[in-house]
């Protein structure tokens, strides 16, 4: 059992199933165990535990974190944008830098009109350094994205 002063103490932990939650811990009348919490950025009703993203995809630029679930979502509301992945890949100067690979819907869009839409919702290092379009995003048999095959493909992309 964990101790919940130590969860109380800190505003991130890293959570046994390698999700990032946010305090406080769930409670022993908790319904919910933190799998099945479907919540994103607003407590759990009953618990008040939020999944904030998986560790694996988490982006480190220049010593700071960077959630890309919360970089996607701002670029998915972006008019003409209909999905959008985002991935850290190797650069010379912060580590890591965030890319947008943007899968666009219907009507035209740019590069440059996803970073426009972005600099006033997030921080500077939050920004994606480079926007890229493409026709679909590429999936496995269960349908989820494949963020490691667009980080292998766009592995050279600062290099």
């Amino acid at each position: 059992a964990r101790d919940t002063r130590s969860w109380a103490k800190t505003k991130t932990v890293l959570g046994s199933e390698g999700a990032f939650v946010r305090h406080p811990p769930p409670t022993l009348t908790c319904r919910w165990s933190i799998r099945a919490c479907s919540c994103w950025r607003s407590a759990c009703c009953c618990c008040g535990v939020s999944i904030v993203g998986r560790d694996k995809d988490l982006i480190i630029t220049g010593g700071l974190n960077v959630y890309p679930r919360e970089v996607e979502s701002l670029v998915d509301e972006v008019a003409g944008v209909q999905e959008s992945a985002v991935i850290g890949v190797p650069h010379p100067d912060f580590g890591e830098a965030v890319v947008a690979i943007v899968a666009a819907g219907p009507g035209a869009i740019s590069a440059d009109a996803v970073i426009e839409a972005l600099a006033g919702k997030l921080a500077k290092f939050k920004q994606p350094k480079s926007v890229h379009l493409v026709d679909a995003l590429p999936r496995n048999s269960m349908g989820k994205v494949q963020k490691a095959a667009l980080r292998k493909e766009y592995a050279r992309l600062f290099a």
